[in-house]
């Protein structure tokens, strides 16, 4: 099994920003070292210089160096061996936009402008080079991304949904996936909320904390205010003795947040966690994450036929294992024609209510988490 797997950008595609950083996910995640790794980039003539203007900007951000290091989100390749075989692709040849450095091991994270019938288009590396490659059009774009012996995966940018899904009909791949909001479609626009939460994980507890800790090893405390703090505590067969605590909440309505925020979330919850535990107060976090919901201000799911052939099971209002589970069947029902009460149910559920317009809607509701944090402090 191999991946040659093109990303196709076409000219349309909203939001360029995060269609970049979707890319450069994609193609550097595990230093290319992935079978369904993006490492072609298609993308229309017209956008081109914009979009990989954001993609070396996301690319910066992942920096190279020990594995151990949380700092680094690139490590070394598999084997020596394997370095000098991708290593052989950054000769002369292709243009380099950004990186093209191998070394004791490591291979930077590269961006090459290609041509067609060159080996860096046609070969699976099987590292962190991404192989940029131009078309004019349409037509174009599905036979490039067509054109390979490795037809593992594909990924579509569009704001057109019947061209998104014209492109994903046409490739062919086992998995294709088409950029995946409802916005981007043009669907529900102005009327879905992108909100992010948090959270903080300590460090495995060693025989001491364990100790002074004290009681069940696995358990769980969920408050009764939705702005107060959840704290889970689990064992070693969820992941390690570790505790994880989650507050705060941000609207982002660009569906992306920066370190900033979930440093300053870290900041809220180590406080929250050294009054909980005052035995292992001092106890530095692991980790810290954000994690991306949608909701909707009459808290209603958009599980309905779209278009022709396009169906979603989308919005679950902080329920996704219960209403994803089941928005998820619904969408697999009307798409096989099938009748069913669950359908009923949410066909039944009004349109989302529009929000207010921007930049009411981003500093009134981060204003109105803010309040509500603060009211459920000690919750």
């Amino acid at each position: 099994m191999g991946g040659k797997n093109p990303a196709v950008v076409l000219e349309d595609a909203e939001n360029l920003g995060r269609v970049a950083a979707h890319v450069v996910n994609g193609a550097f995640w595990n230093m290319g070292e992935n079978c369904s790794a993006s490492s072609r980039l298609i993308v229309q003539n017209g956008i081109k210089e914009a979009l990989l203007e954001r993609v070396k900007a996301h690319a910066r951000e992942w920096p190279m160096g020990d594995p151990l290091d949380p700092v680094n989100r690139v490590g070394a390749l598999v084997s020596a061996a394997h370095c000098d075989k991708v290593r052989s692709y950054l000769g002369k040849g292709p243009k380099v936009v950004m990186g093209g450095k191998a070394e004791n091991g490591f291979v930077e994270p590269t961006i090459l402008e290609v041509a067609p019938d060159t080996p860096q288009a046609r070969e699976e590396i099987f590292g962190p080079v991404l192989s940029v490659l131009t078309v004019d059009g349409f037509d174009e774009a599905i036979a490039l991304a067509n054109d390979t012996e490795y037809d593992l995966a594909a990924s579509i940018f569009s704001a057109n949904a019947k061209r998104a899904i014209r492109v994903a009909q046409a490739l062919r791949a086992g998995t294709v996936t088409v950029n995946g909001h409802l916005e981007s479609f043009g669907f529900e626009k102005g009327r879905l909320m992108q909100l992010f939460l948090y959270a903080v994980m300590t460090p495995e507890l060693d025989a001491e904390a364990l100790k002074a800790l004290d009681g069940q090893s696995r358990w769980g405390i969920t408050p009764s205010d939705p702005m107060g703090t959840t704290v889970r505590r689990i064992d070693s067969g969820q992941g390690g003795n570790r505790i994880v605590t989650r507050t705060c909440a941000t609207l982002a309505p660009g569906h992306r947040i920066g370190a900033g925020q979930v440093a300053r979330a870290a900041r809220v919850m180590q406080c929250k966690f050294d009054d909980r535990f005052p035995q292992l107060r001092g106890m530095k976090m692991d980790y810290s994450w954000a994690g991306h919901l949608c909701l909707t201000l009459n808290r209603v799911s958009v599980m309905r036929r779209l278009d022709d052939g396009l169906f979603s099971g989308c919005v679950q209002n902080g329920l996704g294992t219960a209403r994803g589970t089941l928005t998820g069947i619904g969408a697999a029902e009307l798409a096989c024609g099938v009748d069913s009460d669950n359908i009923r149910h949410f066909a039944a559920e009004v349109q989302p209510r529009r929000l207010p317009p921007q930049p009411f809607q981003k500093i009134g509701a981060n204003a109105v988490l803010r309040y509500k944090e603060w009211r459920a402090r000690k919750e």
